[in-house]
Protein backbone atom coordinates (compact mmCIF):
# COMPACT_ATOMS: atom_id res chain seq x y z
CA UNK A 1 0.00 0.00 0.00
CA UNK A 2 0.88 3.28 -0.87
CA UNK A 3 1.61 5.73 1.68
CA UNK A 4 0.81 9.51 0.68
CA UNK A 5 3.14 12.33 2.02
CA UNK A 6 0.41 15.19 2.98
CA UNK A 7 1.55 18.11 4.17
CA UNK A 8 -0.36 17.13 7.48
CA UNK A 9 1.90 13.85 7.65
CA UNK A 10 5.06 15.83 6.94
CA UNK A 11 4.10 17.88 9.52
CA UNK A 12 3.03 15.71 12.40
CA UNK A 13 6.76 13.73 11.17
CA UNK A 14 8.41 17.41 12.02
CA UNK A 15 6.94 18.02 15.30
CA UNK A 16 7.00 15.07 16.27
CA UNK A 17 11.35 14.58 15.33
CA UNK A 18 10.90 18.01 17.38
CA UNK A 19 9.22 16.81 20.22
CA UNK A 20 11.92 13.94 20.47
CA UNK A 21 14.78 16.18 20.27
CA UNK A 22 13.17 18.93 22.74
CA UNK A 23 12.42 16.11 25.35
CA UNK A 24 16.30 14.72 24.70
CA UNK A 25 17.14 18.30 25.29
CA UNK A 26 15.12 18.33 28.01
CA UNK A 27 16.20 15.68 30.21
CA UNK A 28 19.98 16.93 29.51
CA UNK A 29 18.45 20.12 30.98
CA UNK A 30 17.13 18.38 34.25
CA UNK A 31 20.57 16.36 34.42
CA UNK A 32 22.57 19.17 34.38
CA UNK A 33 19.91 21.03 36.93
CA UNK A 34 19.98 17.77 39.08
CA UNK A 35 23.86 17.69 38.72
CA UNK A 36 24.10 21.62 39.70
CA UNK A 37 21.79 20.94 42.65
CA UNK A 38 24.31 17.80 43.77
CA UNK A 39 27.35 20.00 43.69
CA UNK A 40 25.42 23.03 45.25
CA UNK A 41 24.56 20.25 48.10
CA UNK A 42 27.93 18.51 47.77
CA UNK A 43 30.04 22.27 48.85
CA UNK A 44 27.32 23.12 51.71
CA UNK A 45 27.77 19.42 53.42
CA UNK A 46 31.35 20.72 53.23
CA UNK A 47 31.71 23.69 54.46
CA UNK A 48 28.89 22.74 57.17
CA UNK A 49 30.61 19.39 58.38
CA UNK A 50 34.09 21.75 58.30
CA UNK A 51 32.38 24.08 60.57
CA UNK A 52 31.15 21.52 62.85
CA UNK A 53 34.86 20.19 63.46
CA UNK A 54 36.10 23.60 63.75
CA UNK A 55 33.38 24.12 66.60
CA UNK A 56 34.44 20.71 68.43
CA UNK A 57 37.68 21.93 68.47
CA UNK A 58 37.00 25.27 69.58
CA UNK A 59 34.91 23.80 72.21
CA UNK A 60 37.93 21.05 73.29
CA UNK A 61 40.23 24.54 73.20
CA UNK A 62 38.10 26.52 75.52
CA UNK A 63 36.95 23.92 77.71
CA UNK A 64 41.12 23.19 78.50
CA UNK A 65 42.14 27.10 78.62
CA UNK A 66 39.58 27.77 80.99
CA UNK A 67 40.60 24.67 83.27
CA UNK A 68 44.56 25.88 82.92
CA UNK A 69 43.43 29.48 83.92
CA UNK A 70 41.19 28.13 86.83
CA UNK A 71 44.22 25.99 87.63
CA UNK A 72 46.46 29.09 87.40
CA UNK A 73 44.40 31.77 88.62
CA UNK A 74 41.86 30.25 90.85
CA UNK A 75 39.74 33.31 89.64
CA UNK A 76 35.75 31.28 89.75
CA UNK A 77 34.81 33.15 86.63
CA UNK A 78 36.89 30.73 84.87
CA UNK A 79 35.17 27.45 86.33
CA UNK A 80 32.22 28.99 85.13
CA UNK A 81 33.39 29.76 81.80
CA UNK A 82 34.26 26.11 81.89
CA UNK A 83 30.71 24.63 82.79
CA UNK A 84 29.71 26.40 80.37
CA UNK A 85 31.79 25.40 77.31
CA UNK A 86 30.74 21.80 78.88
CA UNK A 87 27.10 22.51 79.11
CA UNK A 88 26.95 23.74 75.44
CA UNK A 89 29.06 20.82 74.41
CA UNK A 90 27.07 18.30 76.22
CA UNK A 91 23.50 19.81 74.62
CA UNK A 92 22.43 21.29 77.95
CA UNK A 93 22.47 24.72 76.89
CA UNK A 94 22.25 26.74 73.14
CA UNK A 95 25.66 27.77 71.34
CA UNK A 96 25.91 31.39 70.17
CA UNK A 97 24.45 30.72 67.06
CA UNK A 98 20.92 29.00 69.66
CA UNK A 99 21.19 25.21 68.26
CA UNK A 100 21.17 23.35 71.80
CA UNK A 101 22.03 20.10 70.99
CA UNK A 102 24.80 17.75 72.21
CA UNK A 103 28.03 17.14 70.05
CA UNK A 104 27.29 13.43 69.22
CA UNK A 105 23.52 14.20 67.68
CA UNK A 106 25.24 17.12 65.50
CA UNK A 107 27.80 14.91 64.24
CA UNK A 108 25.35 12.28 63.65
CA UNK A 109 22.84 14.46 61.82
CA UNK A 110 25.86 15.46 59.24
CA UNK A 111 25.38 12.87 56.82
CA UNK A 112 28.64 10.97 57.87
CA UNK A 113 30.00 7.84 56.85
CA UNK A 114 30.79 5.07 59.42
CA UNK A 115 34.33 5.50 59.45
CA UNK A 116 34.27 9.36 59.53
CA UNK A 117 31.50 8.75 62.99
CA UNK A 118 34.36 6.30 64.45
CA UNK A 119 36.89 8.78 64.49
CA UNK A 120 34.41 11.26 66.18
CA UNK A 121 33.69 9.12 68.56
CA UNK A 122 37.24 7.93 69.36
CA UNK A 123 37.95 12.13 69.92
CA UNK A 124 34.77 12.34 71.93
CA UNK A 125 35.75 9.72 73.85
CA UNK A 126 39.13 11.05 74.31
CA UNK A 127 37.82 14.38 74.95
CA UNK A 128 35.66 13.26 77.59
CA UNK A 129 38.69 11.24 79.58
CA UNK A 130 40.28 14.80 79.40
CA UNK A 131 37.28 16.82 80.90
CA UNK A 132 37.28 13.90 84.18
CA UNK A 133 40.65 14.94 83.79
CA UNK A 134 40.33 18.48 83.99
CA UNK A 135 36.98 18.32 86.96
CA UNK A 136 39.90 16.66 88.71
CA UNK A 137 42.36 19.39 88.38
CA UNK A 138 39.57 21.80 89.00
CA UNK A 139 38.54 20.39 92.33
CA UNK A 140 41.96 19.24 93.40
CA UNK A 141 42.82 23.43 92.76
CA UNK A 142 39.99 24.42 95.10
CA UNK A 143 40.17 21.23 97.80
CA UNK A 144 36.58 19.61 96.88
CA UNK A 145 37.24 15.83 96.00
CA UNK A 146 35.19 13.33 94.45
CA UNK A 147 34.07 10.73 96.90
CA UNK A 148 33.21 7.99 94.41
CA UNK A 149 29.57 8.00 95.10
CA UNK A 150 28.77 11.15 93.53
CA UNK A 151 29.56 13.79 96.13
CA UNK A 152 32.07 15.84 97.52
CA UNK A 153 34.83 15.25 99.67
CA UNK A 154 36.78 18.54 101.30
CA UNK A 155 39.84 18.51 101.60
CA UNK A 156 42.72 20.91 101.40
CA UNK A 157 43.74 22.96 98.26
CA UNK A 158 46.39 21.35 96.46
CA UNK A 159 47.31 23.89 93.48
CA UNK A 160 50.34 22.55 92.78
CA UNK A 161 49.28 18.67 92.37
CA UNK A 162 46.34 20.79 90.35
CA UNK A 163 48.69 22.27 87.99
CA UNK A 164 50.72 18.67 87.68
CA UNK A 165 47.44 17.40 86.40
CA UNK A 166 47.13 20.38 83.83
CA UNK A 167 50.15 20.68 82.82
CA UNK A 168 51.37 17.00 82.44
CA UNK A 169 52.87 15.58 79.33
CA UNK A 170 50.09 12.64 79.28
CA UNK A 171 47.49 16.09 79.47
CA UNK A 172 49.52 17.27 76.46
CA UNK A 173 49.30 14.02 74.55
CA UNK A 174 45.57 13.42 75.21
CA UNK A 175 45.01 17.12 73.90
CA UNK A 176 47.22 16.60 70.94
CA UNK A 177 45.46 13.33 70.43
CA UNK A 178 42.17 14.84 70.35
CA UNK A 179 42.98 17.33 67.25
CA UNK A 180 45.00 14.77 64.96
CA UNK A 181 41.64 13.14 65.31
CA UNK A 182 39.37 15.57 64.62
CA UNK A 183 42.36 16.98 61.75
CA UNK A 184 41.78 13.55 60.48
CA UNK A 185 37.84 13.40 60.58
CA UNK A 186 37.93 16.54 58.25
CA UNK A 187 40.47 15.52 55.91
CA UNK A 188 38.32 12.60 55.56
CA UNK A 189 34.83 14.13 55.35
CA UNK A 190 36.91 16.88 52.64
CA UNK A 191 38.29 14.19 50.62
CA UNK A 192 35.23 12.43 50.58
CA UNK A 193 33.45 15.36 49.81
CA UNK A 194 35.87 16.36 47.29
CA UNK A 195 35.45 13.22 45.45
CA UNK A 196 31.48 13.81 45.34
CA UNK A 197 32.13 17.32 43.90
CA UNK A 198 33.90 15.69 41.37
CA UNK A 199 31.86 13.38 40.64
CA UNK A 200 28.85 15.67 39.90
CA UNK A 201 31.63 17.69 38.05
CA UNK A 202 31.88 14.81 35.59
CA UNK A 203 28.12 13.87 35.37
CA UNK A 204 27.69 18.03 34.47
CA UNK A 205 30.16 17.98 31.70
CA UNK A 206 28.22 14.87 30.10
CA UNK A 207 24.66 16.34 30.52
CA UNK A 208 26.24 19.69 29.13
CA UNK A 209 28.11 17.38 25.84
CA UNK A 210 24.30 15.44 25.84
CA UNK A 211 22.39 19.08 25.65
CA UNK A 212 24.73 20.55 23.26
CA UNK A 213 24.26 17.22 21.12
CA UNK A 214 20.91 17.29 21.49
CA UNK A 215 20.51 21.00 20.64
CA UNK A 216 22.90 20.25 17.43
CA UNK A 217 20.34 17.43 16.29
CA UNK A 218 17.06 19.43 17.05
CA UNK A 219 18.79 22.19 14.51
CA UNK A 220 19.91 19.49 11.96
CA UNK A 221 16.29 17.83 11.94
CA UNK A 222 14.47 20.94 11.27
CA UNK A 223 16.13 22.36 8.47
CA UNK A 224 16.07 19.15 7.12
CA UNK A 225 12.07 18.82 7.68
CA UNK A 226 11.77 22.75 6.65
CA UNK A 227 13.40 21.91 3.42
CA UNK A 228 11.09 18.85 2.85
CA UNK A 229 7.98 21.22 3.61
CA UNK A 230 9.29 23.88 1.24
CA UNK A 231 9.95 21.63 -1.41
CA UNK A 232 6.75 19.64 -1.14
CA UNK A 233 5.30 23.18 -1.08
CA UNK A 234 7.02 25.55 -3.19
CA UNK A 235 6.32 24.36 -6.49
CA UNK A 236 2.88 23.47 -6.31
CA UNK A 237 2.18 26.85 -4.84
CA UNK A 238 4.22 28.22 -7.80
CA UNK A 239 1.83 26.61 -10.40
CA UNK A 240 -1.31 27.71 -7.96
CA UNK A 241 0.02 32.18 -8.55
CA UNK A 242 0.48 31.17 -12.34
CA UNK A 243 -3.25 29.66 -12.25
CA UNK A 244 -4.56 32.60 -9.94
CA UNK A 245 -3.05 35.09 -12.36
CA UNK A 246 -4.91 33.68 -15.29
CA UNK A 247 -8.37 34.05 -12.61
CA UNK A 248 -7.33 37.61 -11.70
CA UNK A 249 -6.77 38.74 -15.34
CA UNK A 250 -10.56 36.90 -16.50
CA UNK A 251 -9.46 34.36 -18.38
CA UNK A 252 -11.04 31.26 -17.35
CA UNK A 253 -10.60 29.01 -20.44
CA UNK A 254 -8.03 27.40 -19.22
CA UNK A 255 -9.19 24.01 -17.38
CA UNK A 256 -6.61 23.02 -14.05
CA UNK A 257 -5.10 19.48 -13.99
CA UNK A 258 -3.71 18.18 -10.93
CA UNK A 259 -2.95 14.41 -9.76
CA UNK A 260 -1.61 15.11 -6.27
CA UNK A 261 -3.69 13.89 -3.50
CA UNK A 262 -2.04 15.65 -0.57
CA UNK A 263 -3.35 19.21 0.21
CA UNK A 264 -1.68 21.24 -2.80
CA UNK A 265 -3.61 18.65 -5.17
CA UNK A 266 -7.05 19.40 -2.84
CA UNK A 267 -6.00 23.51 -3.81
CA UNK A 268 -5.59 22.65 -7.60
CA UNK A 269 -8.77 20.59 -7.43
CA UNK A 270 -10.53 23.52 -5.43
CA UNK A 271 -9.11 25.80 -8.00
CA UNK A 272 -10.62 24.20 -10.88
CA UNK A 273 -14.11 24.10 -8.99
CA UNK A 274 -13.88 28.35 -8.35
CA UNK A 275 -13.03 28.17 -12.31
CA UNK A 276 -15.75 25.92 -13.44
CA UNK A 277 -18.62 27.81 -10.65
CA UNK A 278 -17.23 31.37 -11.72
CA UNK A 279 -17.77 30.52 -15.70
CA UNK A 280 -21.15 29.15 -14.72
CA UNK A 281 -22.01 32.42 -12.79
CA UNK A 282 -20.88 34.54 -15.32
CA UNK A 283 -22.45 32.64 -18.23
CA UNK A 284 -25.56 33.11 -16.35
CA UNK A 285 -25.16 36.83 -15.67
CA UNK A 286 -24.69 37.50 -19.11
CA UNK A 287 -27.60 35.76 -20.31
CA UNK A 288 -29.90 37.60 -17.85
CA UNK A 289 -28.06 40.89 -18.30
CA UNK A 290 -30.40 41.40 -21.60
CA UNK A 291 -33.60 40.86 -19.12
CA UNK A 292 -32.07 43.38 -16.90
CA UNK A 293 -31.19 46.16 -19.38
CA UNK A 294 -34.86 45.06 -21.30
CA UNK A 295 -36.45 45.97 -17.50
CA UNK A 296 -34.70 48.84 -16.97
CA UNK A 297 -35.88 50.37 -19.84
CA UNK A 298 -39.90 49.88 -19.05
CA UNK A 299 -38.93 50.94 -15.15
CA UNK A 300 -37.42 54.40 -16.86
CA UNK A 301 -40.49 55.47 -18.47
CA UNK A 302 -42.98 54.30 -16.42
CA UNK A 303 -41.11 56.21 -13.14
CA UNK A 304 -40.94 59.52 -15.94
CA UNK A 305 -44.81 59.44 -15.81
CA UNK A 306 -45.06 58.81 -12.33
CA UNK A 307 -42.87 61.98 -12.36
CA UNK A 308 -45.57 63.82 -13.89
CA UNK A 309 -48.46 62.50 -12.21
CA UNK A 310 -47.16 63.65 -8.79
CA UNK A 311 -46.23 67.33 -10.39
CA UNK A 312 -49.74 67.10 -11.76
CA UNK A 313 -51.23 66.40 -8.29
CA UNK A 314 -49.04 68.73 -6.11
CA UNK A 315 -50.43 71.59 -8.31
CA UNK A 316 -54.34 70.65 -7.92
CA UNK A 317 -53.56 70.06 -3.82
CA UNK A 318 -51.98 73.10 -3.85
CA UNK A 319 -55.23 75.25 -5.48
CA UNK A 320 -57.35 73.06 -3.26
CA UNK A 321 -55.18 73.90 -0.35
CA UNK A 322 -55.44 77.81 -0.98
CA UNK A 323 -59.11 77.56 -1.74
CA UNK A 324 -60.21 75.82 1.29
CA UNK A 325 -58.10 78.30 3.50
CA UNK A 326 -59.65 81.48 2.20
CA UNK A 327 -62.89 79.20 2.98
CA UNK A 328 -61.43 78.47 6.65
CA UNK A 329 -61.26 82.40 7.27
CA UNK A 330 -64.71 83.37 6.15
CA UNK A 331 -66.18 80.43 7.99
CA UNK A 332 -64.08 82.12 11.61
CA UNK A 333 -65.49 85.23 10.85
CA UNK A 334 -69.56 84.00 10.72
CA UNK A 335 -68.43 82.04 13.85
CA UNK A 336 -67.07 85.40 15.60
CA UNK A 337 -69.54 87.46 14.40
CA UNK A 338 -71.98 84.50 15.89
CA UNK A 339 -70.61 84.31 18.72
CA UNK A 340 -70.50 88.34 19.32
CA UNK A 341 -74.14 88.19 18.62
CA UNK A 342 -74.59 85.29 21.37
CA UNK A 343 -72.66 87.53 23.52
CA UNK A 344 -75.13 90.51 22.72
CA UNK A 345 -77.98 88.17 23.41
CA UNK A 346 -77.11 87.15 26.81
CA UNK A 347 -76.59 90.10 27.59
CA UNK A 348 -80.22 91.19 26.30
CA UNK A 349 -81.48 88.32 28.52
CA UNK A 350 -79.65 88.89 31.66
CA UNK A 351 -80.90 92.82 30.92
CA UNK A 352 -84.51 91.93 30.21
CA UNK A 353 -84.47 89.72 33.06
CA UNK A 354 -83.78 92.15 35.76
CA UNK A 355 -86.57 94.37 33.62
CA UNK A 356 -88.80 91.79 34.17
CA UNK A 357 -87.73 91.24 37.96
CA UNK A 358 -87.94 95.56 38.45
CA UNK A 359 -91.70 95.47 37.57
CA UNK A 360 -92.61 92.52 39.49
CA UNK A 361 -91.18 94.29 42.51
CA UNK A 362 -93.26 97.30 41.44
CA UNK A 363 -96.50 95.24 40.81
CA UNK A 364 -95.73 94.16 44.71
CA UNK A 365 -95.30 97.60 46.05
CA UNK A 366 -98.36 98.65 44.47
CA UNK A 367 -100.48 96.13 46.16
CA UNK A 368 -98.51 97.16 48.91
CA UNK A 369 -99.63 100.95 48.50
CA UNK A 370 -103.22 99.97 47.52
CA UNK A 371 -103.59 97.65 51.04
CA UNK A 372 -102.15 100.27 52.78
CA UNK A 373 -104.93 102.92 51.46
CA UNK A 374 -107.60 100.17 52.64
CA UNK A 375 -106.04 100.40 55.95
CA UNK A 376 -105.88 104.13 55.57
CA UNK A 377 -109.98 104.06 54.56
CA UNK A 378 -110.69 102.16 57.56
CA UNK A 379 -109.24 104.98 59.87
CA UNK A 380 -111.22 107.37 58.00
CA UNK A 381 -114.28 105.31 58.38
CA UNK A 382 -113.49 105.33 62.52
CA UNK A 383 -112.64 109.13 62.21
CA UNK A 384 -116.05 109.94 61.06
CA UNK A 385 -117.60 107.65 63.12
CA UNK A 386 -115.51 109.00 66.36
CA UNK A 387 -116.54 112.77 64.65
CA UNK A 388 -120.66 111.69 64.37
CA UNK A 389 -120.67 110.21 68.42
CA UNK A 390 -118.89 113.59 69.24
CA UNK A 391 -121.44 115.44 67.40
CA UNK A 392 -124.35 113.69 68.90
CA UNK A 393 -122.71 114.03 72.47
CA UNK A 394 -121.56 118.26 71.71
CA UNK A 395 -125.61 117.92 70.89
CA UNK A 396 -126.65 115.90 73.93
CA UNK A 397 -124.46 118.26 76.02
CA UNK A 398 -126.21 121.45 74.69
CA UNK A 399 -129.68 120.47 75.26
CA UNK A 400 -128.44 119.66 78.78
CA UNK A 401 -127.09 123.36 78.85
CA UNK A 402 -130.07 124.58 77.94
CA UNK A 403 -132.10 122.75 80.31
CA UNK A 404 -129.78 124.23 83.34
CA UNK A 405 -129.85 127.60 81.81
CA UNK A 406 -127.84 130.29 82.93
CA UNK A 407 -125.66 127.80 85.27
CA UNK A 408 -124.95 125.70 81.87
CA UNK A 409 -124.08 128.28 79.32
CA UNK A 410 -120.42 127.95 79.38
CA UNK A 411 -120.69 124.32 78.93
CA UNK A 412 -123.13 124.91 75.97
CA UNK A 413 -120.59 127.21 74.32
CA UNK A 414 -117.99 124.26 74.44
CA UNK A 415 -120.38 121.62 73.03
CA UNK A 416 -120.49 124.30 70.55
CA UNK A 417 -117.55 124.20 69.92
CA UNK A 418 -116.87 120.73 70.05
CA UNK A 419 -119.63 120.16 67.64
CA UNK A 420 -117.93 122.41 65.32
CA UNK A 421 -115.06 120.69 65.83
CA UNK A 422 -116.38 117.08 65.38
CA UNK A 423 -118.32 118.51 62.13
CA UNK A 424 -115.08 119.86 60.79
CA UNK A 425 -113.38 116.44 61.47
CA UNK A 426 -116.38 114.76 60.04
CA UNK A 427 -115.37 116.81 56.67
CA UNK A 428 -112.14 116.32 56.77
CA UNK A 429 -112.57 112.49 57.38
CA UNK A 430 -114.73 112.39 53.95
CA UNK A 431 -111.87 114.65 52.43
CA UNK A 432 -109.48 111.88 52.68
CA UNK A 433 -111.80 108.71 52.07
CA UNK A 434 -112.62 110.48 49.15
CA UNK A 435 -108.65 110.77 48.03
CA UNK A 436 -108.02 107.34 49.56
CA UNK A 437 -110.66 105.76 47.62
CA UNK A 438 -109.11 107.60 44.49
CA UNK A 439 -105.92 106.74 45.38
CA UNK A 440 -106.68 103.22 45.48
CA UNK A 441 -108.20 102.73 42.47
CA UNK A 442 -105.42 104.45 40.70
CA UNK A 443 -103.01 102.04 42.71
CA UNK A 444 -104.83 99.14 41.28
CA UNK A 445 -104.98 100.69 37.99
CA UNK A 446 -101.21 100.55 38.55
CA UNK A 447 -101.40 96.80 39.71
CA UNK A 448 -102.95 95.96 36.71
CA UNK A 449 -100.36 97.76 34.45
CA UNK A 450 -97.58 96.35 36.07
CA UNK A 451 -99.26 93.02 36.24
CA UNK A 452 -99.16 93.18 32.59
CA UNK A 453 -95.59 94.92 32.00
CA UNK A 454 -94.43 91.95 34.08
CA UNK A 455 -96.23 89.60 31.55
CA UNK A 456 -94.75 91.24 28.44
CA UNK A 457 -91.78 91.33 30.42
CA UNK A 458 -91.53 87.55 30.50
CA UNK A 459 -92.78 86.99 27.08
CA UNK A 460 -89.65 88.86 26.09
CA UNK A 461 -87.31 87.02 28.19
CA UNK A 462 -88.67 84.12 26.72
CA UNK A 463 -88.23 85.11 23.33
CA UNK A 464 -84.64 86.44 24.61
CA UNK A 465 -83.97 82.99 25.61
CA UNK A 466 -84.98 81.09 22.36
CA UNK A 467 -83.01 83.63 20.59
CA UNK A 468 -79.98 83.34 22.21
CA UNK A 469 -79.95 79.75 22.25
CA UNK A 470 -80.86 79.81 18.63
CA UNK A 471 -77.17 81.96 18.19
CA UNK A 472 -75.97 79.44 20.52
CA UNK A 473 -76.77 76.93 18.19
CA UNK A 474 -75.30 78.84 15.23
CA UNK A 475 -72.10 78.89 17.08
CA UNK A 476 -71.72 75.73 17.22
CA UNK A 477 -72.71 74.64 13.90
CA UNK A 478 -70.18 77.65 12.81
CA UNK A 479 -67.85 76.36 15.09
CA UNK A 480 -68.28 72.24 14.03
CA UNK A 481 -68.16 73.55 10.59
CA UNK A 482 -64.77 76.25 10.86
CA UNK A 483 -63.05 72.71 12.61
CA UNK A 484 -64.24 70.66 9.57
CA UNK A 485 -62.87 73.07 7.15
CA UNK A 486 -59.76 73.53 8.84
CA UNK A 487 -59.12 69.43 9.56
CA UNK A 488 -60.04 69.18 5.51
CA UNK A 489 -57.67 72.32 5.40
CA UNK A 490 -54.75 70.57 6.91
CA UNK A 491 -56.16 67.10 4.77
CA UNK A 492 -55.47 68.69 1.87
CA UNK A 493 -51.81 70.50 3.33
CA UNK A 494 -50.96 66.87 3.68
CA UNK A 495 -52.16 65.51 0.49
CA UNK A 496 -49.79 68.75 -0.90
CA UNK A 497 -47.04 66.95 1.33
CA UNK A 498 -47.54 63.35 0.58
CA UNK A 499 -47.83 64.20 -2.84
CA UNK A 500 -44.70 66.21 -3.07
CA UNK A 501 -43.13 63.52 -1.47
CA UNK A 502 -44.00 61.32 -3.73
CA UNK A 503 -42.98 63.78 -5.97
CA UNK A 504 -39.39 63.66 -4.38
CA UNK A 505 -39.46 59.99 -4.48
CA UNK A 506 -40.43 59.49 -8.28
CA UNK A 507 -37.66 62.05 -9.12
CA UNK A 508 -35.02 60.02 -6.42
CA UNK A 509 -36.52 56.49 -8.40
CA UNK A 510 -35.65 58.08 -11.78
CA UNK A 511 -32.23 58.91 -10.19
CA UNK A 512 -31.76 55.53 -9.24
CA UNK A 513 -32.90 53.66 -12.16
CA UNK A 514 -30.65 56.01 -14.45
CA UNK A 515 -28.14 54.47 -11.45
CA UNK A 516 -28.98 51.52 -12.27
CA UNK A 517 -28.98 52.11 -16.61
CA UNK A 518 -24.98 52.93 -15.50
CA UNK A 519 -24.28 50.09 -13.59
CA UNK A 520 -25.63 47.72 -16.18
CA UNK A 521 -23.59 49.34 -18.62
CA UNK A 522 -20.49 49.07 -16.24
CA UNK A 523 -22.36 44.99 -15.65
CA UNK A 524 -21.47 44.97 -19.67
CA UNK A 525 -17.94 46.25 -20.17
CA UNK A 526 -17.07 44.31 -17.11
CA UNK A 527 -18.34 41.10 -18.41
CA UNK A 528 -16.36 41.64 -22.14
CA UNK A 529 -13.10 41.49 -19.82
CA UNK A 530 -13.78 37.89 -19.04
CA UNK A 531 -12.84 34.91 -21.73
CA UNK A 532 -15.67 32.28 -20.59
CA UNK A 533 -15.59 28.53 -21.82
CA UNK A 534 -18.80 27.63 -23.83
CA UNK A 535 -21.48 26.43 -20.71
CA UNK A 536 -22.29 23.21 -22.98
CA UNK A 537 -18.27 22.09 -22.67
CA UNK A 538 -18.29 22.43 -18.67
CA UNK A 539 -18.88 19.12 -16.59
CA UNK A 540 -19.59 18.68 -12.95
CA UNK A 541 -17.21 20.24 -10.47
CA UNK A 542 -14.38 17.62 -9.61
CA UNK A 543 -14.65 16.12 -6.39
CA UNK A 544 -12.02 15.79 -4.06
CA UNK A 545 -9.77 12.85 -3.24
CA UNK A 546 -10.90 10.67 0.15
Amino acid sequence: MRIVLTLKTRFILFMTVLALCAGLVMGSVAHLQRTTDTLRDAQAARYQTSQLAGWYQAQAAALSRDAAAFVASEQPEFEQRHQDHLAILEGRAPDARGIQADARARFRQAGLDEDELALFEDAHARLQALVATQREAIGTAKGELDDGQGGVRIALPNALLAKALIFSQQYTQAEAAITALIDAFDSRQALRLEHRVEQAAADGAMAGRIAIGAVLALLLCGMLALRSLYRSVKRPLDRSVLLAGHLAAGDLSIPIESTGRDEMGHLMHALEGIRQGLNRTLCRVADHFAHVNASVDILSSGQAEVLGDSHDQCAMAAQMSSALEGLDDTVRLNHDRAIEACRLSEQSDRETRAGAHSVARLAQAMDNIAQGGLRVEDAARQIADLAFQTNILALNAAVEAAHAGTHGRGFAIVATEVRALAQRCDQTAGLIQSTIEAAIRDSRQGAELAVEARESMDRAVQATGRSRQIMDEVAAATESQAQAIHETAQAARRLEAIGARGARQAQAASKVVAEQRSRVTDLSRTLTQFRLEPASTLADPPRLAA
